[in-house]
């Protein structure tokens, strides 16, 4: 029983590193570099580390007759990718470079939080651990933001808003679900932090998910209908007097060094620009075919990434597989969310933010994106345990039912 118990922990905090480590990764080493002005290739290796010896660990574990079609049907149209000149260099920038290669790394690294997300037994463990990581990894980010400013080194507002996405959606939606004072100041502060320095995408969801679970936590519907009274309310307060407090704002950020690329969009009406979306969607979708072009090909016909799984997928695998794929990942994880309890529930809306919503808007699959990965695995397997649990209660019904037929005769 010890063995199950520390092999399920185990899974449990790789699981969670998985998640997490990029961004803490990133979060250490710049404040390692910048701050400390040390040598951080150490804290590389380190991290590198301990995430293959849980990989060289768990593969073994986890491997599932799900998660070697969907590895097998990546790499062959990987293979297929690299016979294509025009799309070969699109897979590789330097092959040492573990973090910033696209695809090797995806392989190791991305697929894994499918299969270990999809063979976990006992999540109990996991949602504890996320806990621990959660909080960890938004205060490191609110700290290397601060110091961002006091010492002057430059971080990318994307990777860094969206890196913190997960963990501070998942520290939100655990103290709406049950508060707690430390989680509420911690999420707090991410999302200011987010508000400030980060992109509009990141901002954008977590508001979403927080009217979601503000709903869904609702005892009874006048609740709902007052919330949104008072959200229209404010929305109108607000748009009244926009200028005036943008302006407060970004003099008082000004201030103390700080330049809010938010702020400043709000302030020169660009806040709900589309970022040249919409021109890319486009030019995607006009080339998109019925059979497909291949993996990394709205990048040809786009100059970038799709910045939307599902025009992305529709893209590379054509229009009836890429629609089937599409519908197949929106009914599995709306099933896992509908049938899932309060804790799933909680740990799903995080998973879905990172790893479904932000594809919406920006990244790729084809990315380092273990939270969409994760997301899928976690859904099936809540999706199998409601199907087992039902399974079980049909037998129990079925054994009473014979059980007082005999008693009767």
């Amino acid at each position: 029983m010890n063995l199950v118990i520390n092999k399920e922990k185990i899974l449990a905090f790789f699981f969670c590193y998985i998640l997490s480590w990029d961004i803490l990764y990133l979060s250490i080493t710049d404040l390692v570099k910048n701050v400390l002005d040390m040598d951080y290739r150490i804290l590389t290796f380190l991290f590198a580390g301990v995430f293959l010896v849980l990989f060289i660990y768990s593969i073994g574990k986890v491997l599932s007759i799900e998660y070697m079609a969907l590895f097998t049907f990546l790499l062959v149209n990987w293979i297929v990718v690299l016979l294509d000149s025009k799309r070969y260099d699109l897979m590789w920038t330097n092959v040492m470079d573990f973090r910033n290669n696209p695809f090797y790394v995806f392989f190791i690294y991305a697929l894994i939080g499918f299969a270990v997300g999809r063979n976990i037994k006992e999540y109990a463990v996991v949602y504890k651990y996320m806990d621990y990581f959660a909080m960890v990894t938004v205060m490191i980010g609110v700290l290397r933001y601060i110091l961002s400013i006091r010492f002057e080194f430059q971080m990318n507002y994307m990777v860094f808003s969206y890196g913190m996405l997960l963990h501070n959606t998942y520290i939100i939606v655990r103290c709406i679900r049950n508060f707690s004072l430390s989680k509420m100041i911690v999420g707090v502060a991410g999302l200011i932090t987010i508000f400030i320095g980060g992109c509009r995408g990141a901002i954008l969801i977590l508001v979403v998910v927080i009217l979601i679970m503000a709903i869904l936590k609702s005892d009874r519907n006048i609740k709902i209908v007052l919330s949104i009274l008072a959200i229209g309310v404010l929305t109108i307060v607000l748009m009244e007097n926009m200028n005036k407090l943008v302006l407060f704002i970004d003099r008082y950020l000004v201030h103390f060094g700080i330049n809010s690329r938010t702020i400043y969009r709000i302030m020169n009406g660009s806040f709900a620009d589309d970022t040249d979306r919409f021109r890319i969607w486009n030019d995607v979708i006009k080339n998109c075919g019925i059979f497909g072009k291949g993996m990394f090909s709205d990048r040809l016909f786009a100059g970038t990434y799709s910045h939307n799984l599902f025009i992305e997928l529709i893209c590379d695998y054509g229009w009836i597989v890429g629609i089937i794929m599409s519908v197949y990942i929106i009914f599995v994880v709306a099933k896992a969310f509908i049938l899932s309890e309060n804790n799933e529930k909680d740990f799903l809306m995080a998973l879905a933010s990172a790893g479904l919503f932000k594809l919406m808007l920006s990244s790729s699959y084809l990315n380092q994106e273990p939270a969409l990965y994760a997301a899928i695995g976690f859904s099936l397997y809540i999706i199998e345990k409601n199907r087992n649990k039902q399974k079980k209660n049909d037998k129990e019904k079925y054994f009473t039912y014979i059980v007082e037929s005999q008693s009767r005769l």
